[in-house]
């Protein structure tokens, strides 16, 4: 295969992970990207033109609740009475009484983006997701256990001895499996691990989700050919070097329009939003530094399908 052939083939593989995230012609920054992709995406109507024109905002009733759409695109729901706040901002002015008294409530974060990106008729990525609430638990029980084993063992990297006790449960693990308790003990100290070498209460989650999402995107031999007692190993042939896709990253990052260093940590995808959207303003990119290794690892794949391929 030619290089011409290779950077083809990556480009189109760029162009169809820009499409499958959200992306179409004419969104700002990156028209280079929008250029080169064929399908059309047709005009939809911004979430404000759903606000007639002399009105800040619009209630959509359905049957769960009441929806108010605002002028901007924000917005607010009400499903019970319970979920109402009472905001009373109601005071006596130079020329009498001013103000209003009303009841609103609001969407829990990131839920209205999600919404207004529905509205907009932009895809919604199904990449693994995990609810708000959910993520605070485990946040807080981390934090907790941060605090606990950071006043207990001090604030140390204790490599070794993270690793020790490691090597101690898992012969527990070998002399009785089915104790569950050897199995979180060891759950424990990895997550103690993970924060004394640089990890945080709100790191471990988004990194979870990206592993999950990297290991369900590899290729793995048929279990019924291997044996129990030894490790399943991924296919690894035409796999991306890590540090070449970070090197791609960046590249295509410059290219773009966009700086590598202002981009935040972790991935838009893993919470369901697409990385290319459509506002009131046009298309817009709002991807992280997660969401363009996922973009250079699939061009990279593309222009490079296997090890044994020439250069």
């Amino acid at each position: 295969m030619t290089r011409e052939q290779k950077l083809e083939r990556a480009l189109r593989a760029m162009i169809d992970w820009a499409n499958s995230n959200g992306a179409g012609d004419g969104y700002p920054g990156t028209q280079a990207v929008a250029a080169l992709s064929t399908p059309k995406v047709e005009a939809v109507p911004s979430v404000a033109d759903i606000v007639p024109d002399g009105c800040t905002s619009v209630n959509l009733v359905f049957a769960e609740g009441v929806l108010c759409v605002n002028k901007d695109g924000s917005g607010y729901i009400a499903v019970d009475e319970e979920h109402w706040d009472l905001e009373d901002d109601r005071c006596e002015g130079p020329d009498g009484p001013e103000g209003s008294v009303h009841w609103i409530t609001k969407f829990p974060p990131g839920e209205m983006e999600v919404l207004r990106n529905f509205l907009n008729g932009a895809p919604i990525s199904r990449a693994p997701t995990i609810t708000d609430e959910a993520v605070e638990r485990i946040e807080e029980y981390y934090s907790r256990q941060i605090e606990w084993s950071r006043e207990t063992f001090g604030p140390a990297l204790r490599t070794g001895g993270v690793i020790d006790h490691i090597r101690k449960e898992l012969k527990e693990i070998e002399a009785d499996p089915h104790d569950l308790s050897e199995w979180v003990d060891v759950i424990i100290l990895a997550m103690d691990g993970f924060w004394r070498h640089g990890g945080t209460a709100t790191d471990l989650m988004p990194r979870l989700l990206a592993k999950q999402r990297k290991n369900m995107a590899r290729a793995w031999p048929d279990w019924r050919t291997m044996s129990e007692d030894r490790a399943i190993e991924h296919d690894r042939s035409g796999e991306a070097d890590d540090e070449a896709v970070e090197r791609a990253a960046k590249h295509i990052t410059k290219w773009m329009g966009f700086s590598w260093k202002g981009l935040l940590d972790g991935r838009v995808t893993d919470k369901g939003f697409p990385v290319f959207t459509h506002g009131q303003f046009g298309r817009g990119f709002q991807g992280r530094k997660g969401d363009m290794l996922d973009l250079a690892r699939t061009a990279l794949l593309a222009a490079f399908p296997s090890r044994g391929e020439t250069e």
